[in-house]
């Protein structure tokens, strides 16, 4: 299930390269804020003050440009990103590397963890102390927590159906996260799985879900739905529905809703008739307001605070 998800993602891939993928200008600013764009083979930080291109460390298109999704701390300078790392002769069938990779935007310099056959996409803690991801090594499946700090790999307590699919988002106090889990049958839920006591509290059917910095909501895509809850699964409430045009099909796609750094505000990937045609549109909690903020762009993935230095 999950190569197939795997291939099937890369052929969207492959499109996206060819049609926006190259350009530049497909981003847009927010008022003292950092905003988060990538594709699979580069990540664009935007300020005010302008762009910066951030380029994985070695360059690669394995499975014509698998893009595990990256993370951003809202305090501090990093960012976590799974990439490829290379062909290794050694393995079985000749199988690429993969790691986790940290960012040091002060530094501007990349140092890398791990050694994987699959990497998923990166959680990064609020406070940018610790990542978890979802990885796949000699066919086995396993919840990977990085400890920023001490540099130290450990498992965490992985759920059957946990796929490289859906970005686990961390709880404030770090005791919990918010976790995707696939069904046989390819549908997904959303949950809250308790680190120490390993035990998942299910939340709606959905996937891709996102703590909001304040701790009080989940958001989560369900269909076409937006849905936010609270974490302990009271509350469920639809944030916004997806509305076709008259020749327009509409989708929420490429990642987790994007929570605003005072969590009342959502940035969301809308892609338009199942192709690379992308809008990122704003959606305000408070007045249900919804801006489109980029038209057939890049895709967000993490908004954070910013002063000018």
């Amino acid at each position: 299930m999950v190569s197939k998800r795997m291939a099937q993602l890369s052929m969207v891939m492959v499109v996206w390269a060819l049609s926006v993928g190259a350009e530049r200008g497909q981003t847009f600013t927010i008022r003292d804020s950092l905003v988060l764009f990538g594709n699979y083979n580069e990540l664009q930080i935007v300020t005010p003050e302008g762009a910066q291109l951030v380029h994985p460390v070695i360059e690669g298109r394995y499975n014509l440009g698998y893009f595990a999704y990256p993370s951003i701390a809202s305090q501090g300078p990093l960012l976590a990103w799974g990439f490829y790392m290379g062909w290794d002769a050694t393995r079985p069938l000749h199988k690429p590397r993969f790691a986790l990779g940290i960012y040091s935007r002060t530094n501007h310099t990349w140092k890398t963890y791990g050694d994987f056959d699959e990497i998923g996409d990166t959680g990064i803690s609020t406070d940018g102390s610790k990542v978890a991801f979802v990885a796949r090594r000699n066919d086995r499946m396993a919840l990977m927590i990085f400890d920023v700090g001490t540099e130290a790999m450990t498992e965490g307590p992985y759920q059957e159906g946990m796929s490289a699919r859906g970005t686990p988002s961390w709880s404030p106090d770090l005791s919990r996260l918010a976790v995707q889990i696939s069904r046989p049958d390819d549908s997904s839920f959303v949950a809250v799985l308790d680190l120490k006591t390993r035990e998942p509290r299910t939340l709606g059917d959905g996937s891709y879900p996102q703590w909001s910095r304040d701790g009080q909501w989940i958001a989560y895509r369900s269909g076409r739905t937006c849905v936010l809850v609270h974490p302990d699964g009271t509350g469920s409430t639809t944030a916004m529905t997806l509305k076709d045009g008259w020749f327009t099909q509409k989708e929420f796609s490429w990642g987790s809703p994007v929570w605003s750094p005072d969590s009342k505000q959502l940035l969301l990937n809308v892609m338009k008739n199942g192709g690379p045609m992308l809008d990122v549109i704003l959606l305000d909690l408070q007045t249900g307001r919804v801006v489109t903020k980029s038209k057939s762009g890049l895709p967000v993935f993490g908004w954070i605070p910013y002063r000018s230095q």
